[in-house]
């Protein structure tokens, strides 16, 4: 009897794709190019392991947001999640490592800002996700939730500071004030939610 493989699921909506064609037609192409594809490159890094611990995801959606791995079963322990939490973000180091002879290029800076942007202790990001792993392999779920919700919430402030900060000094960029302003409400939205 053949061993059926297991399908992973591929998503892509509407907006996934009238984002894409957007900024692909506009002056910023490029920048969102090399963002397309060192997101896939980081997806990729969670992807592997996961597949090393023997997790294959349920979906892999591509929204407006970014891209994300989606698997229902908690088949992992912790340590295993931390791991995989930790392994996009590795993806974007190796990146910046390979394009650092010249700072400045796009290449680096957009995985400099992935790297810095996942690793962010926020719940729906690699940084909270390992922060949780983490706590919940020391300790029970209710102090994970806790550890994770106080991290939370001093991101939120420091990112809010800075914003006004950047604001106040006239050096913050229209996608740095956006980026904030997404974070802020997304993560508000999340946590008032549950």
């Amino acid at each position: 009897m053949k061993k059926q493989l297991p399908v992973i699921k591929i998503k892509a909506g509407f907006l996934f794709f009238a984002v894409t064609a957007f900024f692909l037609s506009g002056e910023l192409w490029l920048n969102y190019l090399y963002a397309l594809i060192f997101s896939l490159l980081h997806e990729t890094g969670h992807l592997l392991a996961m597949v090393y611990f023997g997790c294959l995801p349920d979906s892999i959606v591509f929204g407006v947001s970014g891209i994300k791995i989606i698997k229902k079963e908690l088949s992992l322990s912790p340590i295993q999640e931390c791991v995989t939490a930790l392994s996009g973000p590795f993806v974007n180091l190796v990146m910046m490592l390979i394009f650092s002879f010249c700072m400045k290029s796009l290449p680096f800076v957009i995985n400099t800002g992935l790297l810095l942007f996942n690793l962010l202790p926020l719940k729906n990001l690699d940084g909270g996700r390992f922060i949780y792993n983490m706590m919940l392999h020391f300790s029970d779920n209710i102090h994970a939730v806790r550890v994770l919700f106080a991290a939370e919430c001093i991101t939120l402030i420091f990112l809010i500071i800075l914003l006004i900060f950047s604001l106040i000094k006239d050096f913050a960029n229209t996608t740095f004030i956006f980026f904030v302003i997404m974070i802020v409400v997304s993560t508000l939205a999340d946590m008032f939610k549950g």
